[in-house]
């Protein structure tokens, strides 16, 4: 009933320029938390599709032409969308980009360097994970849409309420698992969970990759090993694309479950992040 009695506010009095407000995100992550903010006020175009390398990405020219006719564009940061960047420059020099985890909206050119001149701690890719940083970026995104279109603050403000609701229910809820799930040991795949780790003591013991491309060296997968060994780890995290053998090499104990989550796709349907599907999947180790 929340639910319906926010879209009808969103809806109401909405101007039909607005209407047309187009907003292009890098990642499916951060096109959610968009689409959670303007409702059904504006569209929000992700560009890596399920299954893509978000790291390395060629654009076809139907992209590039709604990156050119974007009003906003959102993303993750330079970090994890290099390719972004670097079209912003020539495509849309001069369309507001609004990063999670800087600031303020920043020019579309901003690259690596100057993103991580503006970090104080280093730059994790997957900044839409850290809660506190996707809230800023939440508040953030409304000033932008509200230079553009400062009619439409009543809709604005109520998404921007809705999604912080939701997000802190969401935070809550995992916590809570949390507290039941403790400190069972982990090895994941791809090291994508930093902030998971950081926020809710996640036991993340080890990794397969650092992530992107990068394959594991002899030496690392014998550390991993014996990790397994000392810690007794029986749960593992890896990619939904990833064959069920990714952790062939680990010498795995018997009663060892491997589960698959995806912390760079969009968050599954009624979902504002990735911790309720990373919840469930660790319900099954």
């Amino acid at each position: 009933m929340r639910f319906v009695i926010l879209l009808m506010l969103l809806c109401a009095g909405a101007p039909a320029a607005a209407q047309g407000l187009r907003i292009v995100a890098d990642v499916g992550p951060v096109a959610r938390l968009g689409e959670a903010l303007v409702g059904p006020i504006a569209t929000v175009t992700p560009l890596v599709g399920p299954g893509a390398n978000p790291h390395h990405l060629t654009l076809r020219p139907s992209q590039v032409r709604a990156i050119q006719d974007a009003d906003v564009i959102i993303g993750a940061n330079p970090v994890m969308s290099p390719w972004l960047a670097s079209i912003l420059r020539s495509a849309a020099p001069n369309t507001p980009v609004v990063w999670i985890g800087l600031d303020h909206h920043h020019d579309a050119g901003m690259d690596e360097d100057a993103a991580a001149h503006h970090s104080h701690r280093g730059i994790d890719p997957h900044t839409w994970m850290n809660l506190d940083l996707a809230t800023a970026f939440l508040t953030n995104l409304k000033a932008q849409l509200l230079a553009l279109h400062p009619d439409l603050r009543q809709q604005l403000d109520a998404g921007h309420a809705d999604a912080l609701t939701r997000m802190d229910q969401e935070r809550r809820d995992f916590a809570t698992f949390m507290a039941s799930f403790a400190q069972r040991p982990i090895v994941v795949s791809h090291n994508s969970w930093t902030a998971v780790h950081d926020a809710f003591g996640l036991n993340i013991v080890g990794h397969l990759s650092g992530g992107g491309d990068a394959r594991p060296g002899p030496a690392h997968v014998a550390r991993l090993r014996a990790t397994v060994r000392d810690h007794d780890v029986t749960c593992f995290v890896k990619h939904p694309l990833e064959r069920d053998t990714v952790f062939a090499s680990l010498a795995r104990p018997v009663t060892a479950v491997t589960v698959s989550v995806d912390a760079e796709s969009t968050p599954p349907e009624g979902n504002l992040t990735i911790l309720p599907a990373l919840a469930d999947a660790l319900a099954r180790c």
